[in-house]
């Protein structure tokens, strides 16, 4: 059975591969500043429809977990959809699916631990954006978006794991500045990611500003809360994880600092999250501390980098923050990283993990390998 499921995974890169390349003859010719879907003389373009497709292969290796064996599993998941965006009009609909195939099975114990499940078909975007125009906008318009769609509002892996697909309206908007300077504020209400109703809610805003050049020095500073709602659903959906049961309430303010300049095609970048759930008065305190050198204009895409991540336990809520960290709170603990593309759309990248449980003395061990496959979007 293992064999078949991984086989079907190397089917699925297959049939990725040959709908990347058709949808870039539908597309137009791409170019090498990776706008792979660029209106062009093809059907798609002349409807004003543009597709996207991620197709991610992942292998994990997770050794000296608490009170269960060593393991490894692979998967594989595919997302794919179209949006609609007429240049002349301020709207966008976007739909798109996911599917995922697993080496493991959605029962495993350690299912709990994961934001997405091993095997699924399911819808990944549902949703409608809506952007201001006219004088008053001044040139840094506002969005209204809603549906199930990613988070307009960025935070990083403490709070938020990207690969969530979260249901609610937002809204956004840059306040000012010039370039690339300015603040902007942005916020909404949402479910964790099920179109019906029993599911956990949060609520999350935001205001902050950047200033700098990308290409040469600049920095950005962010405050930010998050609150969460129909809190009975952290447990009944086995979303509590390392917070205590039952779950206390969460109101958490955050604070994102960030600073980059470059040595050359090297690109330094150095970022500190605070965050503090003002909701209780104990085990209240989360830190994260991120630094790398690369990126996008290093040769081959290359990006190294190390992270250390300390989460009290009840400083936010684990139904939330990134699965690639095997522990969602109560931990402490650090990861090394590289990544590179490896063409235009294609690129890998290694993660290693060494964490501890705040009530246990043996550090967790994780190895992530993944080979990514994004075109469009």
């Amino acid at each position: 059975m293992k064999r078949w499921r991984i086989g079907f995974a190397a089917g699925i890169l297959a049939l990725g591969t040959a709908v990347s390349a058709t949808a870039q003859g539908i597309g137009g010719a791409a170019d090498t500043t990776a706008s792979y879907f660029s209106p062009g003389p093809g059907a798609l373009a002349r409807l004003d429809l543009s597709p996207w497709l991620e197709l991610r292969l992942r292998h994990d290796a997770v050794a000296d977990r608490p009170g269960g064996p060593d393991f490894d599993r692979q998967r594989a998941t595919l997302r794919a959809g179209l949006s609609w965006e007429r240049p002349s009009r301020p709207l966008r609909i976007e739909a798109g699916l996911r599917a995922s195939l697993g080496s493991d099975h959605n029962r495993e114990t350690w299912s709990s631990f994961d934001n997405e499940t091993a095997d699924t078909v399911e819808v990944d975007r549902l949703g409608v954006r809506v952007t201001s125009s006219g004088p008053a906008s001044r040139g840094h318009p506002a969005r209204l978006s809603f549906g199930k769609l990613r988070l307009p509002v960025p935070l990083t892996e403490l709070l938020w794991d990207d690969d969530l697909r979260p249901v609610g309206i937002a809204v956004d908007s840059r306040l000012g500045g010039a370039g690339t300077e300015g603040f902007f504020v942005s916020g909404g209400a949402f479910q964790r990611s099920r179109l019906t109703s029993e599911d956990v809610r949060f609520y999350v805003a935001q205001i902050g500003g950047v200033g700098g050049n990308p290409a040469t020095r600049g920095h950005e500073e962010r405050v930010s809360y998050l609150g969460v709602g129909h809190r009975d659903q952290l447990l009944t959906r086995g979303l509590v994880r390392q917070n205590a049961v039952p779950a206390n309430a969460f109101q958490v303010f955050d604070v994102q600092l960030a600073g980059h300049a470059h040595v050359g095609r090297w690109r330094v970048t150095a970022r500190l999250d605070g965050a503090l759930n003002t909701a209780t008065g104990s085990d209240r305190r989360a830190y994260r501390t991120r630094l790398a050198v690369g990126g996008a204009g290093a040769p081959a895409g290359v990006e190294a980098g190390w992270i250390h991540q300390r989460i009290e336990r009840d400083a936010l809520s684990g139904a939330f923050n990134s699965d690639d960290w095997w522990f969602h709170g109560r931990a402490r603990g650090n990861a090394l990283f590289v990544q590179a593309g490896l063409g235009r759309a294609v690129s890998a990248r290694i993660v290693g993990f060494r964490e501890r449980r705040d009530d246990v003395s043996t550090a967790t061990r994780r190895i992530v390998t993944e080979l990514r496959w994004h075109v469009g979007d």
